[in-house]
């Protein structure tokens, strides 16, 4: 068995191909940014080793865990990358220096074979674009992906360099969004939605990489990982939607509306605002790439036929829970901001636009008087307004979500004994809080599980 570094350990593709590493009896040394998430999701099965690949951009900077005092490396996995950048996180750091500096050290090291997990269409500029007969050229994205795969590729190593197409599959993070798109009254389409794709799965995604460990003969391959499916963007979509409702739900239109690749590179620049990685620029033009490939090198690299998606829609029946994910996906960013708005609004409100003498008023109520009145009502308005903007930033979301419980909790107990007949006030406003409690905890819940 080998001794496998692998990067992205944390990753949708790292983390499934840890399992099967570790299965398989192979000793994996694993990377990621946070050592504490490496602990929390393989505790001691792997050898972590925290390391931010914007920082790891010489070869230095990687040839310590590559010379290993006990065994060595005998395999490195680059599963590492990004979908949009950040503030702190570049194409160029995650997809081409760090990388780079990387394949250097396993030269430096003597590390022979390194298997690089690319990205579809990182090989060539796109096509010419069907739709309006202009040549389109290859995302950033893609370029940085290309950049690393032709510095692997030209230097002394047994290399593979695997390029996978859409993957689905248990905790595929573009699946659920295309899951919860699918689910709208009306799905939006890029262009004519039939861009042509060929999503694969999982577990084949996997499969293909431990094929190459294994590998005997000399590498040095390129491979598309594509599946077998060939199936345009709408009719991807329609199947979604058909798997995810039920038989009655399954009876109704599938109704579309149509973007321009413009367009929609301008609308989906608001996924930031929703935390979503996948809705970017960057992704549309991936999405506008229409090209079939050959499945056949795929299967002669495994040595058996693909699952289809057809296969897997039929021997995985929707569950419960996916169905609650796909409709709560695109709440989850809505609850965050109507939550901060009734938070910052509420303080504005008392702060500057409700009557100062009836505020007054209310407080002296609970037994607030003299020269503590203005500075309990500003305090509190002045703490409204800072939850909501914590809300809206999703900061130290549990920590916001229980400070959030608690205020709550006291205005209706402090209320409920010195205003009591603010429960049998027609609007409610003090009933009112127990849904809103219930929706804290929810927000807080899946403000969690973001993407």
């Amino acid at each position: 068995m080998s001794h496998i570094l692998l990067t992205g350990a944390t990753g949708f593709i790292g983390r499934h191909l840890v399992f099967a590493l570790l299965n398989k009896g192979h000793q994996v040394t694993a990377c990621s940014r946070s050592a504490a998430s490496l602990q929390r999701l393989y505790g001691d099965k792997v050898t972590p080793i925290s390391i931010d690949f914007a920082n790891a951009t010489s070869p230095q900077d990687w040839l310590s865990y590559l010379e290993d005092n006990n065994t060595g490396v005998d395999v490195v996995i680059n599963a590492a990358g990004i979908i949009t950048e950040t503030a702190t996180q570049s194409f160029d750091d995650i997809h081409t220096n760090a990388p780079v500096a990387l394949f250097n050290a396993c030269v430096d090291a003597g590390v022979n074979r390194v298997i690089q997990v690319s990205a579809l269409g990182a090989d060539t500029e796109i096509n010419q674009n069907q739709n309006d007969n202009q040549t389109a050229h290859m995302s950033h994205y893609h370029q940085s992906k290309q950049a690393a795969d032709d510095v692997l590729m030209s230097l002394p190593l047994d290399w593979f360099v695997l390029r996978p197409s859409i993957i689905y599959g248990d905790g595929a993070k573009s699946m659920g969004l295309f899951q919860a798109l699918s689910i709208l009254p009306l799905v939006p389409l890029v262009g004519s939605g039939k861009q042509l794709i060929q999503p694969i799965h999982i577990d084949d995604v996997v499969a293909s990489i431990i094929a190459a460990i294994d590998s005997c003969s000399t590498a040095q391959k390129q491979i598309d990982l594509v599946g077998s499916s060939v199936i345009s963007y709408a009719s991807f979509m329609q199947k979604m939607r058909a798997w995810l409702n039920d038989a009655s739900a399954t009876k109704q239109p599938f109704r579309t509306f149509k973007m321009s690749l413009g367009v929609s590179k301008q609308l989906v620049k608001l996924g930031r605002l929703i935390s979503e990685p996948a809705l970017n620029p960057e992704t549309m033009q991936m999405l506008d790439h229409s090209k079939v490939y050959n499945v056949a090198e795929v299967e002669t690299h495994l040595q058996r036929p693909l699952q289809s998606l057809d296969q897997y829609l039929q021997n995985n029946p929707v569950t419960q829970a996916q169905r609650w994910h796909s409709r709560l996906y695109l709440l989850r960013p809505l609850m965050r901001y109507v939550l901060a708005f009734v938070w910052i609004w509420t303080g504005i409100v008392s702060a500057f636009l409700y009557p100062q003498e009836q505020s007054y008023q209310l407080l002296s109520a609970v037994g607030i008087s003299g020269v503590v009145l203005p500075i309990m009502l500003y305090s509190a308005a002045f703490i409204d307004f800072i939850i909501g903007i914590s809300v809206l930033f999703a900061w130290r979301v549990r920590l916001v979500a229980q400070l959030q419980i608690g205020m709550i909790v006291i205005y209706t107990i402090i209320i409920s004994f010195a205003l009591p007949d603010f429960w049998l006030h027609p609007f409610g406003p003090i009933l009112k809080n127990l849904p809103l409690l219930i929706f804290i905890v929810i927000w807080s819940v899946l403000e969690e599980q973001k993407p």
